[in-house]
């Protein structure tokens, strides 16, 4: 070859040649397919900002349930202190009043007021007690039913972008 001669590279007669109608197919397919892709992609994004969503919320949930809990473990504590020093006041006095000495035989009327005041107290303290119990049992029960539902959807949404990246 000479120098400055530019090179012409010949196909072989066996290529085929593409005509104008395959180019426009392939080309539609291609942009179909470019659609698909960026379809997917959002759908992708906006799984990723739901699981980011859920993630938020579980967490936000397992604060705030913490938080209830210590609080029933301080109120039922408390209640519990309450209940004894009660129940330990009413045992006093009975055995007080139930002896049969005459220095008190006088204030037997109020000593019976001040007993019956404080089995009423008895009372509340009892039904508070079991109102916190219950409360508490009712707030575990629902953490646990939405935490299982959100690993549903967690799990669900993971797959899903699994899926779809594939």
């Amino acid at each position: 070859m000479k120098r400055g001669t530019p090179r012409v590279t010949l196909l072989p007669l066996t290529t085929p040649l593409r005509s104008t109608a395959e180019i426009k197919k392939l080309s539609t397919k291609i942009d179909a397919m470019s659609a698909r892709s960026a379809q997917l992609k959002e759908e992708i994004a906006a799984l990723q900002h739901s699981l980011a969503k859920l993630a938020k919320a579980q967490t936000d949930m397992d604060r705030l349930r913490t938080e209830e809990h210590t609080a029933f473990v301080s109120d039922k504590a408390d209640m519990e202190k309450g209940l004894e020093g009660v129940k330990m006041a009413l045992k006093v006095l009975t055995e007080y009043y139930a002896a049969g000495d005459k220095a008190h035989s006088a204030a037997v009327g109020a000593g019976d007021g001040i007993i019956g005041l404080l089995e009423v107290v008895e009372s509340d303290f009892s039904k508070e007690l079991a109102e916190i119990n219950s409360a508490e049992e009712s707030a575990v029960a629902s953490y646990e039913q939405e935490t299982k539902e959100n690993e549903i959807e967690k799990t669900t949404k993971d797959q899903d972008v699994k899926y779809k990246t594939k």
